[in-house]
């Protein structure tokens, strides 16, 4: 993960793992995970003991440079740059 970091997945992914993922809405968690500005598309599998995520971050096209930088992706969503870059 480049711009999606740790903490964001846990908030969404948190109360999934506070229960049994047998029950954990899984198409819940992937529009959560999908809400998060940087993340294009995820998906969340179940398996019999574990389970697993995985994210496409989106990809900036082109960079506003102003008091807030932001970044452009190819589908014209406007992302803010995280402060680690």
């Amino acid at each position: 993960m480049q711009n999606v970091t740790r903490r964001q997945v846990m908030d969404v992914l948190g109360a999934t793992l506070a229960v049994t993922s047998f029950f954990s809405p899984l198409d819940e968690r992937r529009e959560q995970l999908e809400q998060i500005p940087w993340v294009e598309s995820a998906a969340v599998m179940r398996f019999v003991r574990t389970g697993k995520v995985t994210l496409l971050e989106r990809t900036p096209g082109r960079l506003s440079v102003s008091a807030r930088n932001r970044a452009i992706d190819n589908t014209g969503h406007i992302m803010e740059i995280p402060a680690h870059n």
